[in-house]
């Protein structure tokens, strides 16, 4: 009994446990349903509860799937899901142990490798930070990527002993089952496949490091075993070729015995190293590896994939070669076909199958003339493959037959091949057969047949391979050509026919003109005009009134030519207009500074009309403007021009604008002027490197010379040079690679260094020239060697340079400038170089030959074809038959036999490429000449071209030719005659000549020409400006032409200016004297006025800076010439090979994979591109005109007291006292003179004028500053004739001192004041140098204040070279001034100083801190703000306020955003309907919505705030003013679009406006029913359905139908069902799988277009309709969140109820939701599909879950996102936005009707506001500072009668703070800023952290990495990022830039540079620019800020930062 009862309850517990056993199949059943049901977050719940009970059960594989299916999920339904993943896969890898964590780290590599694969664009600007620890892989860079993916990977694979042991059974839930596992049987064979994916892709390579593993081991081919032993060495432990290699040794080691599997592994072994061995030899090692393995593995059924693999690479070497391309086929196919008789099943043998079939494919295809001539043979070309005949049949077509043809062709539906019936029915004229010489060597031939003589008339040729015809498993070819006598060439409307063999006149003959009406699909050709010819053959047609597709019916007698081509003809509308005035502007510089003056000179002149010429307009009042980088004007001036037609005057640039490219407009004269205003600091020196002389071949060592240079004249000695070299690839012969793409070849690191210029200033960097041996060297590729040097000078200043140095497998080029055709006068132009690859004179000997070549005897007229390399014809019939046919080659002058040479000279290259040769016995005829000469390295290099040498006066041509043609010489001057030599062999031709020159039309004639004759052409004054001729004549069914121009220059309109002596170098302030004399042309006499000015040369590092003349003198060049192009051509003929290609069974080899389950390892979300918008403001400065010529005299402003902002005064104090004198040239002064004048432009003189002898004088005072001038002069005369000149001086002394002062210094900095003392004697000076340090104010010493206690410095300077003298000072606190420094220096008789200011900024700034208030409903929320709350734990905090602002109601925000769209002109068809609809949506919300008006004429009352655009509102409380932005003009436009919402209240504009636009939009409708974009072009389906659409669903939402609409639509319903019907016979056609999903966007699209109308569906239509009904009722989850609602209203509307429930719950499900953002998708991103838009989906969601869902709560979800995207974006005025504001204020509840009351406690303070802004709640309340307490950072906001929608606002504290005491803030906008040193590495570029141990120094380039992150997507994000004293920016001039997959305006500024995002999309962004360090010390850098200018409560700053530079 006892027994029994135990045994009772053990059975009780075992049933227990398995009833309790969990069922994991069931589980993963649900998940597959609910997948189908697109259902994630339900889905997710099970998933959870299976991952629970796979931990409990320690089921490892289900926990691996359980965890992939959670990772998956999450990167659906939940925003950052990438990093949650992360986290996620670290933990589990962290958890687990053996197996498990093998395959975690597996997938861990494989998501991070994803990840790189879909972010790769972003980081290409990352640089690499060394010893990177960072965990957030948002901010990683490539390299480190490749590091975290390298490393899982291998730690994928470390357990190795563990994981060879490990079967896959018990892994078998997560792995796709293949049929070849007892190839791959181990968990080691699966994760290390999974491994070499990675590795073998070679992904890493986007700069290869120095020493980079290349793979040249011969033993990477060798036998499997000698490869597995063998030991592979590298230095580069990062490659990941290498990782490959090693783990291919290892698989091979395992499977050692096992032959099967070794084969496997070996064959991809082999496969890889052949792709990327860079061995010598590398093909026959290949072959040799495969012939080895076919030996080894014999036996062995896969054996043919190595036989594959041979018979592919003799396939490819086939294709490639020019030679033996027959012999290498017919291996390939003799290898497969005993693959196939080995193993037909095998994976191999299959491979080899199909490649027999490709081998063994038939192919043909005619060309043949579009027009041949009657009663004479004619030629096809036949293109043919595995053919030895062919069958032809010719038969007559009429214009009927084809009109069947082509309603046979449009008919989709047609699945008998009517087209092809319709040919083969047609009665013969004539049928044969053609023997077609067959080599039976696989490739494609080329021959060329005989067609017999045909009548006149249009002709169809019908060629097949099978004399029956066959339409299957046949090739066939049809090709029609017209037999006429008729041809005509065509300019523009002028039309002449001639005829086609002799090409003389064809007079009255008939020419209809047709166009097509386009209807239906059909074509329909309507008559437009019937013309007759005249005598000459000439016909003129009408002009058109508008664009059209033209035919030309030509017609003579029973002749007609037809051809079914036609041509697109604009219309011009070229009207004659009144010549208007126009202006030339020149201003004295291309660069300036805030707040400097701008001067500029104008010359207006005004074209002659119907003359050459322009005039001077004098008197000419007009009004010059000054833009600023925004558009916006800033400045103007009224001007008045002289007697010279120039004026002049000056602009002094505004200040507080943004940077950028300014420009000066003159808009009544059209002259514009571009310049930059930018805060730079001049340069004192440059680099330059030389030109390279050398010779360099790969391999060799290579110098790069290099100098620094000193603008002053002195050398730059002592200088530290970092330099790198990096090498790039290029192939300069692009013909190499015109059938296969250009190999892809990497960059690589060189090398990396330091070095130190000489006395000189000189260095160099020398490197050796390595190869890419990945490159093949037979695609000649020249490999480029970028140098890249930084130079700091000695006191701190940093000047880069680059050089590009070209370096190929030749050393040396031979270029020959020859022309085609000379006579003996002509070889003295003859040139010949000896060039090094990057274009430098290589000396060299030259071995010339000229050669006689014997020239082919008969007249030959141009093929169109290529020649044909198989005939059917010898060649005595062939030209029997075709006497003026080339037959093989023999027109080309290559082919023409050559002679021994009769000239051969040995001469010295020169760098002018001058030859003499004797060549004056040479006679009149053809020659070769050959130019050789021997490199460096004793290799010959060979350069040959061809010539024919005239004969001045040639009776006959050298060989026959149809045209030959002999140039006027160069340039012939008025009153001399150009000559033209022309010749014909063609017997008499009638030509037609056109001419034309600038002053005369075009004129056309006519001339006989039989041999030779010589043109004669008289110039004249009024041919200047060229005489351009066209000849063009047609001959035997060809058309020729040539276009000579005499060339006639304006050399009368030139100037010379020549400058009188004058000294180059000048003492700083000296006075001097010039003179220029001005002449004529003809060195004649003239009156002239000349512009001179002088400026900084300095300037040009930044911006280039010169004046061009005035191109106002016209050339004719290129008339429109006469051309036959649509009837002397070929035609290709049309295919038809319906081809049952061969199924190959095959034994299906399929591996075993991870399963990842259609996880797609993305983020979910998509991103969007990013725009930058231009912008414009509002400020006017004063302005002055000159009157008369003034030297510059420029003064800037006093400098600030203490600026605490960035913008930095020019603060150059003013000129020396008009007493003090400067000693003469040469002497040098006993005490030190202060120089002080440090302008940039030393004179502008805009109107100095010419005595009578045409002499100028002008004197000017240089400035003081040492650097180097350049002088410009620009003179005219009354009579527009125009001479430049230009040249530099100067301005030195013997003993400089040039102190490098930082931009600025900051109080409480410390710092080593440097100053570089140059000796430029011949002998040592020892010396004295003397800082002292002024208050700018009272001119009083402050020495002391600043602890200047060494201010005198002793300082020994060599004979021409330099030194440093270091002084240090600490900048006080409180110093509220400017400082003036003044350095001296002084050696026995020489001295020198200068004094300047240096303005000191405060280290205090305002911060100005938010915390957003984000509410949602009533009742009360709590927030802290936790800086506020601990404000007094800083003792040097001082408060300056709190505001509160808050708004109640935002729904007002979408009545203020309601588009109103203005008229354009020439608009399309697509904006019309636009505004149509967005101004018709709009009228009607406005009146839908009670009480709006009444709210709108309070806002422009009253509450005039409202009506701003929030761009410029709140000024106080942003980071930078609107006017510093590039946002101004989109601020205006967006206040002006809130003041355009008053007209949508004009009920009768509106409607007149809507009723035009609805006309415009019928009058672009085609016949049949499609929309075109623009009048007159081609029916867009799209475009179509997209007005279709939003004709449907305005009047589903107005509940108004327009009959003109709805008519419309109607119309383009009847051809939209046509295109849907189409898309399904098209499937059919194609045999596509209609089970599968077949449905796209566009059919989705249109099926919810026609949803809106009641027509019925056509019932021949009814199937296509079901079809696609049923596709998107199945397939809707594939689709875009777009697509699925547009699935749901359209199948709501057929009253499937299902289908949309089904959508809607999905659409929840995938939906991301929080209380603060609502409801929305974050895989609905912007893009450049039409579907790609955020709020116009959201706007159609909304619509599907009100119309189809009733579901009122999500409605109010999706309406709070739309408010909130609304928040911190501009919604522009687009149709999206009308569809946007009707779904926030017509859908779901009317949130407009609440009226919220908010209370905001503040501590104990509370804030309630009297008065709110009307219909938004809007308030602003200000706490002043004696009232902010700590307190107040805790908050709470009431809100009550809400009605559960969102409401907003936001708590600003601003307080004053020490920079480096500033601690971080953040928001919803975060930011994150790291100061790194960038060296350079082995790898390039690296990062690398300052720290102890890594210091900073001069010279050091300094990279700001700065991280920024949003929650949300904003728009207009300014970032201010400052900087130390010690930095200065590499990067001066503003500009848009792209990073990160970021668009932004970067502005510098002297202490910040300023960052503008348009746009900032949601996520993480990382962006880096660079800085050099220029001075030792300690330094308060600052702190950088980040704000949205739209909604400034988001903001974030980083913390204050010190940084320290040390020796």
């Amino acid at each position: 009994m006892r027994l029994f009862i135990g045994i009772f309850i053990v059975l009780i517990f075992s049933s227990n446990k398995m009833m309790a056993q969990f069922n994991y199949d069931n589980s993963w059943k649900k998940i597959t349903t609910l997948e189908e049901k697109g259902l994630p977050k339900s889905a997710l719940e099970v998933v959870n509860d299976i991952y629970a009970h796979a931990v409990k059960d320690k089921a490892t594989a289900q926990q691996i799937k359980a965890l992939i299916y959670q990772m998956k999920y999450n990167a659906e339904i939940n925003d950052s899901s990438t990093l949650l993943n992360m986290q996620k896969i670290d933990g589990e890898i962290t958890a687990a142990t053996g197996a498990q964590k093998a395959i975690l780290q597996s997938i861990k590599a494989e998501m991070l490798y994803r990840y790189f694969q879909n972010n790769r664009y972003r980081f290409y600007n990352r640089t690499a930070i060394a010893g990177d620890e960072g965990t957030d892989v948002s901010t990683w860079g490539a390299d480190r990527l490749h590091q975290e993916i390298t490393a899982a990977y291998q730690a994928s694979l470390s357990s190795r002993d563990m994981l060879e042991k490990t079967s896959l059974t018990a892994f078998e839930p997560v792995i796709v089952k293949g049929t070849t596992r007892q190839l791959r049987p181990t968990l080691y064979d699966l994760l290390a496949h999974r491994a070499l994916d990675y590795f073998k892709s070679g992904e890493a390579t986007i700069t290869n490091p120095t020493n980079q593993f290349e793979l040249n081991d011969p033993a990477a081919f060798a036998p499997a075993a000698t490869f597995a032993a063998h030991h592979f060495t590298s230095t580069d432990s990062a490659s990941l070729q290498y990782q490959a290699l090693l783990i291919l040794q290892e698989l091979i080691r395992l499977h050692a015995g096992n032959k099967a599997a070794l084969l496997d592994v070996d064959v991809e072994r082999v496969a890889w190293m052949n792709q990327v061995a860079v061995t010598e030899n590398k093909d026959a090692l290949y072959l040799q590896a495969l012939d080895q393995m076919a030996l080894a593995y014999a036996g062995e059924k896969e054996v043919t994939s190595v036989m594959a693999m041979q018979a592919s690479y003799y396939m490819q070497k086939g294709e490639a070669a020019e030679d033996d391309k027959g012999d290498n086929i017919r291996k390939a196919k003799a290898i497969c076909e005993k693959a196939v008789a080995l193993a037909p099943k095998s994976t191999g043998g299959v491979s080899c199958a199909y490649m027999l079939d490709q081998i063994s494919e038939q192919f043909l295809e005619l060309a043949t003339e579009t027009v041949n001539v009657p009663e004479l043979p004619f030629r096809t070309l036949v293109r043919y493959k595995n053919l030895n005949k062919i069958y032809l049949r010719v038969f007559k077509v009429d214009e009927a037959f084809l009109k069947l043809l082509r309603k046979a062709q449009s008919n989709y539906r047609d699945q008998a091949n009517t087209y092809w019936q319709l040919m083969l029915s047609r009665s013969t004229i004539k049928s044969w057969e053609q023997a077609l010489p067959d080599p039976q060597d696989y490739i494609t031939h080329k021959a060329e047949i005989k067609i017999d003589a045909l009548p006149a008339g249009h002709y169809m040729l019908l060629s097949s391979a099978d004399p029956q015809f066959a339409l299957k498993n046949n090739p066939m070819a049809m090709q029609m050509t017209w037999v006429s006598n008729i041809s005509y060439i065509e300019n523009g409307n002028t039309y002449y026919a001639l005829h086609r063999t002799t090409g003389k006149p064809l007079a009255g003959i008939n020419l209809q003109l047709l166009r097509n009406k386009n209807n239906n699909n059909t074509e329909e050709w309507v008559l437009v005009e019937n013309l007759t010819t005249g005598n000459d053959g000439r016909v003129k047609s009408a002009p058109l009134k508008q664009n059209n597709n033209l035919r030309l019916h030509w017609k003579n007698g029973q002749d007609e030519l037809y051809i079914d081509s036609h041509s697109y003809y604009y219309t011009n509308y070229e009207r004659e207009e009144e010549p208007k005035a126009q202006t030339f502007l020149f201003a004295d510089r291309s660069i300036y500074r805030p707040g400097q003056t701008i001067y500029f000179k104008g010359i207006v002149l005004k074209k002659r009309i119907n003359e050459t010429g322009s005039d001077i307009l004098t008197n000419y009042k007009t009004t010059l403007s000054l833009y600023d980088a925004n558009g916006d004007k800033a400045d103007s001036i009224k001007v008045t021009t002289n007697e010279f037609g120039a004026y002049s005057g000056k602009f002094i640039l505004p200040e507080g604008r943004m940077n950028g490219g300014y420009s000066l407009r003159d808009e009544d004269g059209n002259g514009y002027l571009a310049f930059q205003v930018e805060e730079y600091k001049r340069p004192k020196f440059y680099v330059q490197f030389d030109t390279i002389k050398s010779t360099y071949r790969i391999g060799d060592t290579v110098t790069a010379n290099a100098k620094a240079l000193a603008f002053a004249g002195n050398n730059i000695d002592g200088a530290k040079v970092t330099y790198r070299v990096e090498r790039q690839v290029r192939y300069p012969y692009p013909w190499l690679f015109y059938k296969i793409a250009a190999p892809y070849g990497s960059s690589r690191e060189i090398v990396h260094g330091e070095t130190t210029t000489d006395a000189n200033g000189a260095f160099r960097v020398q490197f050796p020239a390595l190869s890419d041996k990945s490159v093949d060297p037979a695609t000649k590729p020249v490999f480029t060697y970028v140098v890249h040097a930084d130079v700091t000078d000695l006191n701190g200043e940093t000047r880069s340079g680059d050089q590009s140095i070209s370096v190929g497998y030749q050393s040396m080029e031979i270029v020959v400038n020859a022309p085609d055709r000379l006579q003996q006068d002509d070889f003295k132009e003859l040139k010949i170089y000896s060039r090094n690859l990057n274009g430098a004179f290589e000396p060299a000997n030259l071995t010339v030959q000229i050669k006689p070549l014997t020239p082919n005897k008969r007249l030959l007229r141009p093929r169109y074809w290529e020649a044909p390399d198989q005939f059917v014809m010898d060649e005595a019939s062939y030209v029997q038959a075709f006497p003026v046919d080339i037959y093989k080659a023999e027109d080309d002058r290559k082919n023409w036999p050559c002679q021994a040479a009769v000239i051969q000279q040995t001469i010295a290259g020169n760098p002018e490429g001058k030859v003499v040769l004797d060549t004056k016995k040479l006679a009149p005829g053809f020659y070769e000449l050959e130019v050789s000469a021997k490199d460096k390295n004793n290799e010959l290099v060979v350069q040959k071209t061809t010539f024919e040498l005239i004969d001045v006066h040639p009776k006959t041509l050298p060989a026959p030719a149809y045209l030959w043609s002999y140039p006027s010489s160069a340039v012939v001057s008025p009153g001399k005659t150009a000559t033209i030599l022309l010749g014909s062999s063609a017997g008499n031709v009638h030509l037609i000549q056109t001419k034309k020159t600038v002053v005369a039309p075009e004129v056309l004639s006519t001339l006989e020409l039989s041999g030779v004759k010589q043109l004669e052409f008289p110039v004249t004054e009024n041919d200047r400006g060229n005489i351009s001729l066209a000849y063009v004549f047609v001959k035997d069914n060809r058309v020729f032409t040539v276009e000579p121009t005499v060339t006639v220059i304006w050399d009368n309109k030139d100037l010379q200016i020549k400058l009188g002596t004058h000294r180059d170098k000048l003492l700083p302030g000296e006075k001097e004297k010039w003179t220029a004399q001005i002449s004529g042309y003809k060195n004649e006499k003239v009156a002239a006025e000349m512009l001179a000015s002088m400026y900084d040369a300095s300037l040009d590092e930044f911006i280039p800076h010169k004046w061009y003349q005035p191109a106002i003198y016209p050339y004719v060049n290129n008339i429109l010439r006469f051309n036959g192009r649509e009837n002397f051509k070929m035609d290709v003929s049309t295919g038809l090979y319906d081809h049952e290609g061969k199924a190959h069974p095959t034994e299906e080899k399929t591996y075993e994979m991870l399963n990842l389950f259609d996880w797609n390892m993305m983020d979910g979300a998509g991103r969007q591109r990013i725009l930058i918008r231009g912008a414009a403001g509002t400020k006017r400065m004063k302005a002055s005109a000159a009157v008369g010529g003034i030297a510059v005299q420029e003064m800037a402003p006093a400098p600030a007291a203490a600026l605490a902002d960035d913008r930095i005064t020019d603060t150059a104090p003013a000129n020396k006292t008009a007493g003090e004198k400067e000693p003469a040239h040469g002497e040098e002064p006993t005490a030190p003179s202060i120089r002080k004048n440090f302008q940039e432009t030393a004179f502008f003189f805009p109107d100095l004028r010419t005595d009578k002898d045409g002499n100028i004088t002008f004197e000017f005072t240089v400035p003081e500053a040492l650097t180097k001038w350049n002088f410009q002069g620009l003179a005219h005369t009354k009579e527009l004739a125009f001479g430049y000149t230009s040249t530099s001086i100067v301005t030195q002394k013997v003993l400089m001192i040039q102190p490098n002062t930082p931009r600025f210094v900051r109080e409480g900095d410390k710092m080593e004041f440097t100053a570089k003392v140059s000796n430029l004697s011949d002998s040592q000076l020892i010396g004295q140098a003397h800082l002292e340090l002024l208050d700018a104010t009272t001119m009083q010493p402050v020495d002391g204040w600043f602890q200047n206690i060494f201010p005198l410095q002793h300082f020994t300077a060599k004979a021409g070279q330099s030194t440093v003298v270091t002084f240090p000072i600490q900048i006080p606190h409180g110093f509220q001034s400017a400082l003036i420094y003044r350095v001296t220096a002084q050696a026995g008789n020489f001295s020198d100083g200068e004094e300047n200011a240096l303005p000191v900024l405060t280290n205090r700034m305002l911060v100005t801190e938010s915390l957003p208030l984000p509410v949602r409903g009533d009742g009360k929320h709590d927030f802290t703000f936790g800086k506020l709350l601990h404000s007094d734990s800083s003792q040097t905090i001082v408060q300056h306020g709190v505001t509160v602002e808050y708004t109640s109601n935002p729904a007002w925000y979408a009545v203020q955003a309601l588009p109103y769209l203005m008229e354009f002109p020439y608009e399309c068809a697509e904006q019309v309907f636009n505004r149509y609809y967005a101004n018709a949506l709009a009228t009607h919300i406005t009146n839908a919505t009670p009480g709006l008006k009444a709210i709108f004429d309070k806002w422009k009352i009253t509450d005039t705030a409202a009506l701003q655009s929030n761009l410029a509102k709140n000024e106080e409380l942003k980071s930078v003013l609107l006017q510093q932005t590039p946002w101004v003009l989109e601020a205006k436009n967006e206040t002006q679009q809130k003041k355009n919402i008053a007209l949508l209240f004009d009920l009768q504009r509106m409607q007149k406006e809507k009723k035009s636009s609805l006309n415009q939009l019928a009058a672009k409708q085609l016949p049949d029913g499609a929309f075109p974009w623009f009048t007159g072009m081609w029916k867009d389906r799209f475009l179509t359905q997209y007005i279709v659409a939003g004709l449907g669903h305005l009047q589903q939402l107005t509940t108004e139908k327009d009959p003109l609409a709805t008519d419309m639509a109607l119309k383009a319903i009847d051809y939209l069902d046509k295109e849907l019907d189409a898309d399904y016979y098209k499937l059919i056609k194609a045999k596509a799988n209609l089970k599968e999903e077949q449905i796209d966007q566009i059919q989705i699209h249109y099926l919810y277009a026609r949803s809106f109308f009641d027509k019925p569906i056509p019932a021949a239509m009814k199937k296509s309709f079901d079809f696609y009904y049923a596709q998107q009722q199945k397939y809707w989850t594939k689709q875009s969140r777009y697509a699925q609602g547009m699935i749901a209203l359209s199948q709501f509307k057929k009253n499937d109820l299902i289908t949309p429930a089904a959508i809607l719950k999905s659409l929840k499900e995938n939906a991301m939701s929080s209380k603060e953002m609502g409801m929305y998708w974050k895989d609905v991103a912007g893009g450049y599909n039409w579907y790609q838009a955020p709020i116009e989906t959201q706007a159609l969601l909304i619509e599907a879950f009100q119309v189809a869902g009733k579901d009122a709560d999500a409605v109010a979800d999706m309406k709070t996102w739309l408010l909130k995207n609304k928040q911190t974006n501009n919604w522009h005025t687009t149709k999206s936005t009308a569809d946007a504001c009707y779904a926030m204020l017509l859908h779901g509840s009317n949130w407009l009707a609440a009226s919220p009351e908010v209370t905001i406690q503040l501590g104990n303070t509370t804030v309630k506001p009297a008065a709110t802004e009307a219909g938004t709640g809007y308030f602003k309340e200000r706490i002043d500072a004696k009232a902010v307490k700590p307190d107040m950072g805790n908050i709470s906001v009431t809100v009550s009668g809400s009605k559960g929608q969102p409401s907003w606002g936001a708590v600003y504290w601003q307080y004053f703070e020490d920079l480096d005491k500033i601690t971080a803030a953040a928001t919803p906008l975060v930011l994150e800023k790291e100061l790194f040193k960038e060296v350079n590495s082995d790898k390039g570029p690296v990062l690398t952290k300052i720290t102890d141990g890594n210091e900073l120094k001069v010279g050091d380039k300094v990279k700001v990495r700065i991280v920024l992150r949003a929650d949300r997507q904003m728009e207009y994000i300014h970032l201010k990022d400052m900087r130390a004293a010690c930095f200065e920016p590499v990067n001066v001039i503003s500009a848009s830039k792209w990073q990160d997959g970021l668009s932004y305006y970067e502005s510098t500024r002297d202490a910040s540079t300023d960052f503008f995002f348009s746009y900032l999309p949601k996520g993480t962004y990382v962006f880096e620019y660079s800085l050099f360090v220029t001075h030792q010390g300690k330094f308060s850098n600052g702190i950088s800020t980040a704000q949205c200018m739209y909604a400034p409560e988001f903001s974030a700053h980083s913390s204050g930062l010190n940084v320290k530079v040390t020796e």
